[in-house]
């Protein structure tokens, strides 16, 4: 695995491009069993190859949408018919993002589930606790408590 330090205060762990990119605030607000834990599920990330995924996923929705604008001005479709066709491009849009978000849904708890495997659950479920609050979830992650009930069957051999 390849490792980028970025010094900022702000605890921080993504995975770029198959690099590992951690904050020195993460360093800075995490005893070392914990930031053990988060190297273990962005790992996980890189193992299973998520990034690519993602990007084939956003590149597919790219070119669908594109195709739109240039089938309406290489076409002499009648204003009901580019009306249908921004319908239905709407609900591919709509549909993408709930593909989008279901399948980094999915990445975060593969990932969580790599980490337990390398004997880290119970302190990965701890940093989940401590820092995904549900008030601050956003769409790329889990609801917490989804993600540490996972984890504490992971950890009592249970499947999800």
């Amino acid at each position: 695995m390849e490792y980028d330090l970025i010094d900022d205060d702000r605890p921080i762990a993504v995975t770029r491009f198959g690099r590992i990119r951690l904050s020195t605030g993460l360093f800075e607000r995490f005893r070392p069993q914990l930031v053990q834990a988060i190297l273990a599920h962005e790992e996980g990330h890189v193992k299973f190859r998520h990034e690519r995924e993602y990007i084939a996923l956003c590149l597919i929705q790219f070119l669908a949408l594109s195709f739109i604008p240039v089938a309406l001005m290489l076409s002499h479709w009648s204003v009901v018919d580019a009306a249908i066709l921004m319908a239905y491009s709407l609900a591919w849009f709509v549909l993408m993002r709930n593909i989008l978000r279901a399948h980094n849904h999915a990445c975060e708890f593969e990932a969580d589930q790599y980490a337990c495997a390398q004997g880290f659950g119970r302190e990965l479920a701890e940093v989940i606790g401590m820092v995904n609050k549900p008030e601050t979830a956003c769409h790329s992650h889990p609801a917490p408590a989804e993600r540490i009930r996972r984890i504490e069957a992971c950890l009592h051999g249970e499947t999800a």
